[in-house]
Protein backbone atom coordinates (compact mmCIF):
# COMPACT_ATOMS: atom_id res chain seq x y z
CA UNK A 1 0.00 0.00 0.00
CA UNK A 2 1.24 3.33 -0.57
CA UNK A 3 0.77 6.98 0.80
CA UNK A 4 -1.95 7.92 -1.09
CA UNK A 5 -3.56 4.52 -0.58
CA UNK A 6 -3.65 4.88 3.63
CA UNK A 7 -5.24 8.68 3.01
CA UNK A 8 -7.77 7.35 0.96
CA UNK A 9 -9.20 4.76 3.66
CA UNK A 10 -10.92 6.69 5.68
CA UNK A 11 -13.26 8.43 3.11
CA UNK A 12 -13.89 4.77 1.11
CA UNK A 13 -15.80 3.73 4.61
CA UNK A 14 -19.56 4.58 5.05
CA UNK A 15 -19.74 5.21 8.81
CA UNK A 16 -22.41 2.70 9.11
CA UNK A 17 -19.86 -0.16 8.17
CA UNK A 18 -17.75 1.02 10.82
CA UNK A 19 -17.23 0.50 14.78
CA UNK A 20 -15.93 3.64 15.88
CA UNK A 21 -14.12 3.83 19.47
CA UNK A 22 -16.08 5.44 22.72
CA UNK A 23 -15.86 9.08 22.07
CA UNK A 24 -14.53 9.76 25.15
CA UNK A 25 -11.38 12.38 25.05
CA UNK A 26 -9.63 10.50 27.85
CA UNK A 27 -8.81 13.97 29.37
CA UNK A 28 -6.34 14.67 26.47
CA UNK A 29 -6.56 17.56 24.44
CA UNK A 30 -6.78 15.76 20.82
CA UNK A 31 -8.25 12.59 22.79
CA UNK A 32 -10.89 11.84 20.09
CA UNK A 33 -9.75 14.18 17.34
CA UNK A 34 -8.46 10.83 15.29
CA UNK A 35 -11.75 8.26 15.73
CA UNK A 36 -12.97 8.36 12.48
CA UNK A 37 -9.36 7.23 10.98
CA UNK A 38 -9.12 4.60 13.96
CA UNK A 39 -12.52 2.98 13.59
CA UNK A 40 -11.97 2.78 9.38
CA UNK A 41 -8.28 1.65 9.70
CA UNK A 42 -9.87 -1.06 12.32
CA UNK A 43 -12.75 -1.43 9.67
CA UNK A 44 -10.36 -2.38 6.56
CA UNK A 45 -7.83 -4.42 8.22
CA UNK A 46 -10.34 -6.69 10.42
CA UNK A 47 -12.02 -6.80 6.49
CA UNK A 48 -8.70 -7.65 5.11
CA UNK A 49 -7.39 -10.22 7.19
CA UNK A 50 -10.75 -11.72 8.45
CA UNK A 51 -9.53 -11.46 11.91
CA UNK A 52 -11.62 -13.42 14.75
CA UNK A 53 -12.33 -12.00 16.98
CA UNK A 54 -12.05 -8.63 15.16
CA UNK A 55 -9.70 -5.72 16.55
CA UNK A 56 -11.56 -3.55 18.81
CA UNK A 57 -11.14 0.32 17.89
CA UNK A 58 -11.60 0.80 21.51
CA UNK A 59 -8.25 -0.98 22.16
CA UNK A 60 -6.49 0.81 19.51
CA UNK A 61 -7.80 4.06 20.76
CA UNK A 62 -6.25 3.37 24.33
CA UNK A 63 -3.25 2.31 22.95
CA UNK A 64 -2.63 5.56 21.21
CA UNK A 65 -3.16 7.38 24.65
CA UNK A 66 -0.79 5.12 26.31
CA UNK A 67 1.79 5.46 23.69
CA UNK A 68 1.74 9.48 22.74
CA UNK A 69 -0.93 10.91 24.99
CA UNK A 70 -2.86 11.64 21.26
CA UNK A 71 0.52 13.96 20.02
CA UNK A 72 1.34 14.02 16.74
CA UNK A 73 5.24 14.63 17.37
CA UNK A 74 5.53 13.71 21.53
CA UNK A 75 8.97 14.58 22.59
CA UNK A 76 11.35 11.61 23.54
CA UNK A 77 12.91 8.12 22.37
CA UNK A 78 12.99 7.31 19.18
CA UNK A 79 9.81 6.06 18.39
CA UNK A 80 7.98 8.39 15.71
CA UNK A 81 4.52 10.25 15.59
CA UNK A 82 0.79 9.77 17.65
CA UNK A 83 1.68 5.36 16.64
CA UNK A 84 5.32 5.99 18.10
CA UNK A 85 6.54 3.23 15.59
CA UNK A 86 10.16 3.17 15.58
CA UNK A 87 12.59 3.30 12.21
CA UNK A 88 12.89 -0.47 12.60
CA UNK A 89 9.47 -1.56 12.56
CA UNK A 90 9.18 0.67 9.58
CA UNK A 91 11.36 -0.98 7.64
CA UNK A 92 9.91 -3.89 8.45
CA UNK A 93 6.34 -3.07 7.28
CA UNK A 94 8.29 -2.14 4.23
CA UNK A 95 9.60 -5.70 3.51
CA UNK A 96 7.81 -7.86 0.95
CA UNK A 97 9.77 -10.47 1.62
CA UNK A 98 9.55 -9.93 5.57
CA UNK A 99 7.51 -10.96 8.57
CA UNK A 100 4.52 -8.37 7.55
CA UNK A 101 4.87 -9.53 3.97
CA UNK A 102 0.84 -10.30 3.40
CA UNK A 103 0.54 -6.22 3.70
CA UNK A 104 3.13 -3.97 3.31
CA UNK A 105 3.52 -0.40 2.49
CA UNK A 106 5.63 1.36 -0.05
CA UNK A 107 7.77 5.24 -0.21
CA UNK A 108 6.74 5.63 3.56
CA UNK A 109 9.46 7.66 5.47
CA UNK A 110 9.84 8.52 8.95
CA UNK A 111 8.80 11.94 8.19
CA UNK A 112 5.52 10.53 7.01
CA UNK A 113 5.00 8.79 10.43
CA UNK A 114 3.74 12.49 12.18
CA UNK A 115 0.83 12.49 9.62
CA UNK A 116 -1.90 10.37 11.60
CA UNK A 117 -3.49 9.39 8.79
CA UNK A 118 -0.32 7.31 7.89
CA UNK A 119 1.03 6.02 11.33
CA UNK A 120 -2.41 5.20 12.84
CA UNK A 121 -3.05 2.43 10.00
CA UNK A 122 0.61 1.21 10.28
CA UNK A 123 -0.22 0.84 14.26
CA UNK A 124 -2.83 -1.02 13.38
CA UNK A 125 -1.08 -3.19 10.96
CA UNK A 126 1.97 -3.50 13.58
CA UNK A 127 -0.86 -5.02 15.91
CA UNK A 128 -1.77 -7.67 13.90
CA UNK A 129 1.64 -9.05 13.16
CA UNK A 130 2.09 -8.89 16.84
CA UNK A 131 -1.32 -10.69 17.79
CA UNK A 132 0.63 -13.49 15.65
CA UNK A 133 3.79 -13.11 17.12
CA UNK A 134 2.02 -13.31 20.81
CA UNK A 135 0.16 -16.48 19.61
CA UNK A 136 3.15 -17.97 18.31
CA UNK A 137 4.60 -17.50 22.00
CA UNK A 138 1.55 -18.17 24.18
CA UNK A 139 0.48 -21.06 21.89
CA UNK A 140 -2.79 -19.43 22.52
CA UNK A 141 -4.74 -16.30 21.90
CA UNK A 142 -3.52 -13.40 23.50
CA UNK A 143 -5.39 -11.37 25.71
CA UNK A 144 -5.78 -7.72 24.71
CA UNK A 145 -3.44 -6.72 27.76
CA UNK A 146 -0.51 -9.66 26.26
CA UNK A 147 -1.20 -8.19 22.79
CA UNK A 148 -0.62 -4.56 23.96
CA UNK A 149 2.14 -6.45 26.16
CA UNK A 150 3.84 -7.63 22.56
CA UNK A 151 3.03 -4.57 20.61
CA UNK A 152 5.48 -2.93 22.89
CA UNK A 153 7.97 -5.11 23.52
CA UNK A 154 7.41 -6.21 27.18
CA UNK A 155 5.41 -9.51 26.89
CA UNK A 156 8.25 -11.58 28.50
CA UNK A 157 9.52 -8.75 30.52
CA UNK A 158 9.02 -8.35 34.15
CA UNK A 159 10.32 -4.90 34.84
CA UNK A 160 8.72 -1.95 36.32
CA UNK A 161 8.48 -0.60 32.61
CA UNK A 162 6.49 -3.39 31.84
CA UNK A 163 4.20 -2.63 34.92
CA UNK A 164 3.68 0.75 34.38
CA UNK A 165 2.53 0.53 30.57
CA UNK A 166 -0.23 -1.73 31.92
CA UNK A 167 -0.95 0.07 34.64
CA UNK A 168 -1.33 3.35 31.71
CA UNK A 169 -3.07 1.05 29.21
CA UNK A 170 -5.25 -0.46 31.38
CA UNK A 171 -6.52 3.04 32.90
CA UNK A 172 -7.44 4.53 29.63
CA UNK A 173 -9.09 0.92 28.07
CA UNK A 174 -11.09 0.61 31.45
CA UNK A 175 -12.89 3.82 31.00
CA UNK A 176 -13.33 3.43 27.32
CA UNK A 177 -15.40 0.26 27.68
CA UNK A 178 -17.37 1.67 30.24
Amino acid sequence: MSREDLLKIPSNHRPADVLYPNASSLDYPNGNKYDKIIAANVHFINKLFQIDPPLDPNLVKALMASESGFRENPPGNSAIGIAQITKETLKVLQDPAGEAKDLTFKNISPEDLLNPEISIPLLIRWLVRKRDTAKSKLGREPTEEELILEYKGLLKSSTAYKKNALKNFRKNHDRLKK
